[in-house]
């Protein structure tokens, strides 16, 4: 029992910056002078790997200056953010921060895609006056800036977005918005106008003023409550002194120990006082684990337990010079571009509900643009419905592959697409459906060229010229002697052969 007491001493003095922020957050609007709350999203995924730390200093910068968080969400799906969007009944000004990849005015979540429309929609019925939407639309080194597709605001809602670059500029890393908040974010209080502190961002819409008022002071102290979700590890250091978590009197001679939860559950108050935060230690989503680049150097952890500063972020931070280890990561490289879909064909093979659910959520997208029409030219190539080259350009040739691959998955009772062009919906439908083998095209063969190979066939042509017969006419036996080469005064032939298709 000894034991067990420290052990549970131990597990409520640890704390998580994220968690505890974000609870504060939610518990604490009545305390705050500024008008305005914020929603967070960071949905990481291929071309958007550090989506996930953008968020978290994101919310910190916003908590900084006394904007309460209402939640940040990273890697979470559309439920969350559904269920975050009851509770903006009474907020006059809500501040939307997003980073990921943005599809067609919508964000993506872990389990797919949430409209623009449907947040603000959600935002004006809740009576809410103002939005100022932040979208990092530079997430991907390799690529440009993404394409930020904003709906028209309701009635009685006036918005304003702020982006890193506009449309066509070149993202400049270290000045991005995302970078912006996160040097906010380490200042001890932030005080003034927002707007005023961001530096080279874009801003597009109604002119807004965000007053920072300074980090929320919690008038009372509050007793952290630990909670624990099954199947988790923790692992927490020894501290000095003799002592046995198992009641054994010889000491603990290793360094760190290793529990597989619950060991202990404590006991939770049925009921919570407002602003008492909630630590809560569980494992990140597989789809983020899978997806996360590992640092050159660092061993890969089984289990990551929350965000250690100084830890965690090392481990997950990607180096300039060192390869990409994600599942699936795009270049413009049809060699890389196979690669990368032999991989994906192995994963789904070895874990089948793991490649579904990572499908569905976007973990595998292409960059729109070129890199996606050479990924599914490859796969239309693989399955024999599209004969052309690798090479992005998704002409009439390679929509006519997408028809192709459409009338085989119609055979199968497979809906398709109404539209042939290449897009991430069609790029999904083949990652989903891609045992089809189209048929090979019927190439029709060249008029046959009249000549004269042997000598019974040119007695019989002669006859048939000077008897002025139709064109059809009757083939004298062949011999069995070798062809001979036709004279120079043949009609224009290939000296006998036969050469069908069609030459280009």
């Amino acid at each position: 029992m000894r034991g067990l007491a420290l052990l549970t001493t131990l597990l409520t003095t640890l704390s998580l910056p994220a968690a505890l922020a974000a609870q504060q957050g939610r518990d604490s609007g009545s305390q705050s002078g500024s008008d305005w709350q914020a929603i967070v999203v960071g949905q990481p995924g291929p071309g958007a790997h550090g989506s996930f730390a953008d968020a978290f200093f994101a919310s910190r910068a916003f908590e900084r200056g006394g904007v309460v968080v209402l939640d940040m969400i990273r890697d979470l799906p559309r439920a969350r953010l559904t269920d975050t969007l009851t509770r903006l009944e009474g907020v006059p000004n809500l501040l939307l921060y997003y980073s990921g990849r943005m599809n067609s005015g919508s964000i993506s979540m872990q389990d797919g895609s949430m409209p623009l429309a449907t947040v603000l929609d959600a935002a004006a019925q809740a009576g809410t006056r103002g939005v100022l939407l932040m979208v990092e639309n530079c997430t991907d080194p390799q690529a440009g800036p993404g394409q930020v597709i904003v709906p028209d605001a309701p009635n009685g809602l006036t918005m304003t977005v702020v982006t890193s670059v506009t449309q066509g500029e070149s993202c400049t890393w270290g000045a991005r918005l995302s970078d912006e908040l996160r040097n906010l974010a380490e200042e001890p209080a932030l005080t003034g106008d927002l707007m005023a502190m961001l530096h080279g961002v874009a801003v597009t819409g109604a002119a807004v003023q965000v007053t920072l008022t300074g980090p929320i002071e919690n008038p009372e102290p509050v007793e952290e409550i630990v909670e624990f979700l099954p199947d988790d590890v923790v692992q927490i250091a020894v501290l000095d002194g003799d002592f046995s978590l198992t009641g054994d009197p010889e000491p603990i001679e290793d360094d760190v120990i290793e529990i597989l939860l619950p060991a202990q559950l404590p006991s939770v108050p049925e009921e919570i006082a407002k602003a008492e935060p909630v630590v809560t230690f569980a494992a990140l989503p597989q789809t983020q684990i899978a997806a996360a680049p590992i640092a050159a150097g660092l061993p890969k952890p089984s289990i990551l337990v929350g965000l250690i500063e100084g830890v965690t972020d090392a481990a997950l931070s990607t180096e300039t010079d060192s390869e990409s280890r994600a599942l699936a990561s795009f270049v413009d490289d049809n060699d890389d571009i196979a690669a990368s879909l032999v991989t994906l064909r192995k994963l789904r093979e070895d874990n089948p509900e793991m490649y579904a659910a990572m499908l569905t959520a976007g973990s595998f997208d292409p960059p729109d643009g070129r890199i996606l029409a050479k990924v599914i030219q490859t796969e239309l190539q693989r399955m024999n419905c599209y004969l052309g080259r690798i090479d992005g350009d998704y002409g009439r040739g390679s929509q006519r592959g997408s028809s192709l691959y459409y009338e085989e998955l119609k055979k199968r009772d497979t809906a398709a697409l109404d539209s042939p062009e290449a897009s991430i919906d069609l790029f999904r439908l083949i990652l989903g459906n891609d045992a089809v083998d189209c048929p090979k095209p019927v190439v029709s063969s060249a008029p046959r060229a009249k000549s004269t190979s042997t000598s019974g066939r040119a007695s019989s042509s002669s006859s048939s010229r000077s008897s002025g017969s139709s064109t059809t006419s009757t083939r004298s036996t062949p011999t069995t002697s070798a062809p001979t080469r036709s004279s120079g005064g043949s009609s224009g032939g290939f000296g006998g052969s036969n050469f069908g298709g069609v030459f280009r």
